[in-house]
């Protein structure tokens, strides 16, 4: 941070094609190389909190007031290039894009009121009544929690798919998902059905103390939990605790807000 002016709380990390990292602060975007950390600045020099890759390996960016992608220029350092000119046009103020997910389906970049689409080189607005500051992409579906329930982005249509409201949705087995509702309690959800149980695990006990902040999933076998208290758990997919990190075992103090894993699966 001090070496490259980063601010005091990281948002998101992500991995490129060719191993480089890219984490996003509140000064916007740096770059990694294995040796070295690099300053990328966006358009407008603000935040950005999140960020995602698609196929062929671009890097796609969320800010404050903008979104865009990195671009190698001709002497191959990469560069932020905004989309949001469409946007602008319209008049429509967005203030902070808090998800970006990559599909099949275009680039999506979710704001507090508006979700934008980017395919095929055009941006769409996609106007929404709710707040959208997360977003999860499973199967290369969009799922948004709401104030109504779970929200199903299809293209550009929204889809209720459930009124159960809960968050941090990631896969489990088939078509069952893991996710915490309001008690900060790990359930399991059936996406055909509907139905959700408490998962069952001697996690819980220890959820109700630290509350939940994120599940991220490792592999098919294992998933990890973060907290506010500082601590990650890893468990398997029956519920059984693998490994827990906190600030006695190598983590430096403060809540935990992003997990990040490589391709090697290293957390």
């Amino acid at each position: 941070s001090n070496n490259i002016g980063g601010g005091p709380q990281v948002w998101n990390c992500i991995q490129d094609h060719r191993g480089m990292i890219y984490v996003c602060d509140m000064g916007g975007i740096i770059e990694f190389n294995g040796r070295e950390w690099k300053r990328i600045d966006n358009a407008n020099h603000s935040i950005v909190r999140h960020m995602a890759i698609d196929s062929p390996g671009r890097i796609y960016a969320g800010c404050s007031d903008d979104f865009g992608y990195l671009q190698p220029d001709h002497q191959g350092r990469m560069k932020f290039v905004s989309l949001a000119q469409p946007v602008f046009d319209q008049k429509i103020k967005f203030h902070d894009i808090w998800r970006v997910l990559s599909t099949k389906h275009g680039i999506y970049f979710c704001s507090n009121k508006y979700v934008f689409r980017y395919f095929k080189k055009e941006v769409t607005t996609i106007p929404v009544d709710f707040y959208v500051q997360d977003a999860y992409l499973i199967n290369d579906q969009i799922y948004l929690p709401t104030h109504k329930g779970i929200i199903q982005l299809c293209d550009t249509s929204q889809v209720l798919i459930s009124k159960k409201i809960f968050f941090d949705i990631t896969p489990w087995k088939g078509a069952e998902f893991l996710g915490i509702n309001h008690k900060g309690q790990l359930i399991t959800f059936h996406l055909q059905t509907g139905d959700s149980n408490l998962f069952q695990s001697p996690v819980q006990d220890l959820l109700r103390l630290e509350n939940p902040t994120g599940i991220y999933r490792i592999d098919k076998d294992l998933f990890a939990i973060t907290t506010e208290k500082n601590r990650v758990i890893v468990l398997s997919n029956d519920g059984k605790i693998i490994q827990m990190v906190n600030s006695e075992n190598g983590l430096m103090n403060g809540s935990l807000y992003h997990l990040f894993v490589d391709r090697d699966k290293n957390i």
